[in-house]
């Protein structure tokens, strides 16, 4: 899945498969991670989640998984998500 996501017009998507399989989160979770969390996951070794039905949890961050938000909060500004481009926030 992840080799279709890096093909597809957007490689986002990859990223996004991957984050989600490393920390077991749900795709939608993935998705609306915001750079403030991720900054804030690097500090404490834990990233807080808002899921389905509104449960907020806090999941572990491994080691593949800071690598990959590190990248991911290289494309964006502080205030943004990591994968929803800017205008559509």
């Amino acid at each position: 899945m992840v080799s279709l996501a890096s093909k597809s017009n957007n490689p986002k998507l990859a990223i996004i498969i991957q984050l989600a399989r490393e920390l077991g989160l749900r795709v939608h979770e993935a998705v609306k991670i915001e750079r403030a969390a991720a900054e804030k996951a690097l500090r404490t070794g834990y990233l807080t989640v808002k899921g389905k039905g509104g449960l907020v949890r806090d999941v572990p961050v491994q080691p593949i998984a800071i690598t990959i938000l590190k990248s991911a909060m290289e494309q964006v500004k502080r205030g943004e998500k990591l994968f929803v481009p800017h205008h559509l926030n």
